[in-house]
C-alpha cells in the first residue's frame, strides 16, 4: 500500500490478525487507529504521511521489530508504544517533537538505534539514559544550545553520536567520559573553541566539527591516534598545530575555508592519508614535504595565494584528483599553468627524483 494517495484506513485492516508486515509510507494519513489490533505486526512503516498522533492502544503491537515513524507531524509520543518491547530501531525524524514522556523508555532495552533528528527538542531527553544497549544517537537539526551530556554518561555502547545543526556554543568539559564514542559529528552549530577534553577521547575515528566558527584547534589534538576522519572546513582555523603530525591513521582530513597561510611540516608523517582539503584559505605556500604523502590520492589547494607548487608533489604517485584553480601561480612558467593540474603534476615529475625517472637522467 506504499505510495499511494490513501488518506484514512479502512476498519477492515485491523482484523488482519496474522499480518506481519505492513508498508503504508508515502501516502496521506492522518491517523492509523485500525492498526493497533493487527497483533501479528512485525514490521510497520508509516514513514512520509501526515499522522499527528498514534493510536493509544498501539502497545498492542508488542510483535514489532521494526516501525518506521519519520516525516510525520506527531507532536507526543503514547506511553504505550514503550511496551512494543522488541524494538530495536526506533526513527522519528521529522516530526514536532518536543520531549520523550516520563516510562516510555522503561521496556526498550533493546534499542540500539534512536534517531530525534530534525524535530524541537531543546536538550537531549534525560529518559535516553535508561537505553543501556544504544549505539547510536542523532538528535541533529533541533533546537540544542547546549550539549547536556549526563543522559549520555552511562551509556557504555554509545559509538555514533550526531549533533550537528543545532545551536550550540560550546562542548561539555566531560566529554571524554564517552568512553566508546567512535564517530562525532557536531557540526553547523555555534562553535568558538574545543575543550582540551576533546584530546581524551582516544577511540573517536571519525570527528566532523565543520561549518562552525573555531579559532583554533587544542595543543593536544595528535592524542587522538585512532582518527582517521577530521572535518574542520568552514571554521576560522590561522593555523594547524605541530603534533597534528601525530595522527598517523587519519585519511581523510578537510581545512576547506580557513585562514590558514602555512602547514606545519610535521603534515609529513601522514602517510596514510588519501584525501586532503587545504583550499579557500590563505595559503602562501605548500611545504615540500607533501612529497612524502605517498597515498595522496586527492588533493584540493584551490583559491589560496600560492605563487608557486613544490616540485615534490610529483613524489605523490597516487595522486589523481588536483584541483589548483583560484591561485596566481606567478612563479611557475606560463606553459605550466595553462595545462592545468594535469600540465602541473607532470612539470612536478619531471623536476623531482623518482624511482621511475632515475634511469631516465632524473639525476
Amino acid at each position: 500500500m506504499r505510495n499511494n494517495k490513501i488518506q484514512v484506513l479502512p476498519d477492515e485492516i485491523g482484523e488482519l490478525k496474522c499480518l506481519q508486515v505492513l508498508d503504508l509510507a508515502f501516502n496521506s494519513l492522518e491517523t492509523i487507529d485500525p492498526v493497533a489490533t493487527c497483533y501479528s505486526l512485525k514490521t510497520l512503516d508509516m514513514q512520509n504521511n501526515q499522522i499527528t498522533e498514534l493510536p493509544a492502544n498501539i502497545g498492542n503491537l508488542t510483535n514489532l521489530t521494526r516501525i518506521g515513524l519519520r516525516y510525520n507531524q506527531l507532536t507526543h509520543l503514547p506511553l504505550s508504544l514503550g511496551m512494543c518491547t522488541k524494538l530495536d530501531e526506533l526513527n522519528l525524524e521529522s516530526n514536532n517533537l518536543t520531549d520523550i514522556p516520563d516510562g516510555f523508555f522503561d521496556g526498550l532495552v533493546k534499542i540500539v538505534t534512536l534517531i530525534l533528528s530534525r524535530n524541537k527538542f531543546t536538550q537531549i531527553p534525560a529518559k535516553v539514559s535508561q537505553l543501556s544497549a544504544l549505539k547510536r544517537l542523532a538528535i541533529d537539526n533541533n533546537m540544542l544550545k547546549t550539549m547536556n551530556v549526563e543522559p549520555l554518561l552511562g551509556l557504555r555502547r554509545l559509538g555514533k553520536l550526531d549533533i550537528s545543526e543545532n545551536k550550540i556554543r560550546e562542548l561539555p568539559g566531560d566529554i571524554d567520559q564517552l568512553a566508546q564514542l567512535r564517530e562525532f559529528c557536531a557540526a553547523r552549530n555555534h562553535l568558538r573553541s574545543l575543550p582540551e577534553s576533546i584530546c581524551r577521547a582516544h577511540n573517536v575515528t571519525i570527528l566532523k566539527l565543520n561549518n562552525n566558527d573555531i579559532q583554533e584547534l587544542p595543543q593536544n589534538i595528535g592524542n587522538l591516534t585512532n582518527l582517521i576522519h577530521l572535518d574542520m572546513e568552514g571554521n576560522s582555523l590561522k593555523q594547524i598545530p605541530p603534533t597534528m603530525g601525530a595522527l598517523v591513521q587519519l585519511k581523510y582530513l578537510s581545512l576547506q575555508s580557513n585562514e590558514i597561510e602555512y602547514l606545519p611540516n610535521t603534515l609529513r608523517t601522514l602517510v596514510e592519508l588519501s584525501s586532503l582539503y587545504i583550499g579557500e584559505n590563505g595559503l602562501l605556500a605548500l611545504p615540500p614535504c607533501i612529497g612524502d604523502l605517498r597515498s595522496l590520492h586527492t588533493l584540493h589547494i584551490n583559491d589560496n595565494e600560492l605563487n608557486t607548487i613544490p616540485v615534490e608533489l610529483g613524489l605523490c604517485e597516487s595522486l589523481e584528483l588536483l584541483n589548483v584553480e583560484g591561485n596566481p601561480f606567478e612563479e611557475l612558467p606560463a606553459h605550466v599553468v595553462e595545462g592545468g593540474p594535469p600540465g602541473i603534476v607532470a612539470y612536478c615529475r619531471s623536476q623531482c627524483i623518482t624511482p621511475s625517472n632515475w634511469w631516465e637522467g632524473g639525476v
